[in-house]
């Protein structure tokens, strides 16, 4: 072994100097950098950025049609159904106008037969109490 200044291995082969690695570091972030411009600074990239603002424009303007719509739908919808609920309850209300008035009618047929039942039974009680007693 030699005292020569240059690091031997084991085996006695010198070793080759260490080398900086700050050449190969700054060449390959050179490289992305300009990759990166080339793919956000070109003619292509700003029609790739312009489509994607269009696309994004329109699936926003989709999603505000699609909820202004099922908005109005279901506007529509609760009117509807108001509406008919109203006319619901107006048919209720005939219903119940109907058989207050029928209800009134029966009672004053069954009035009407009482009163006649009643005479009859007047009558007759008056013809049978006639033959036992012998006044008419």
């Amino acid at each position: 072994m030699s005292n020569t200044g240059i690091p031997q291995s084991n085996t006695g082969i010198p070793k080759a100097a260490p080398k900086s690695k700050a050449p190969l570091a700054i060449g390959v972030t050179l490289a992305a950098a300009a990759g990166l411009g080339y793919y956000f600074f070109s003619p292509s990239a700003q029609a790739r950025v312009a489509r994607a603002e269009q696309t994004v424009a329109a699936q926003k303007h989709a999603r505000g049609d699609t909820l202004g719509k099922a908005q109005e739908e279901l506007g529509k919808l609760g009117e509807n159904i108001d509406g008919t609920l109203a006319a619901g309850q107006q048919k209720i209300e005939a219903v119940k106008e109907k058989a207050n008035v029928a209800g009134s009618k029966v009672l004053e047929g069954v009035d009407k037969v009482d009163h006649k039942l009643e005479k009859e039974a007047e009558k007759a009680k008056s013809t049978l109490s006639g033959w036992f007693t012998g006044k008419k």
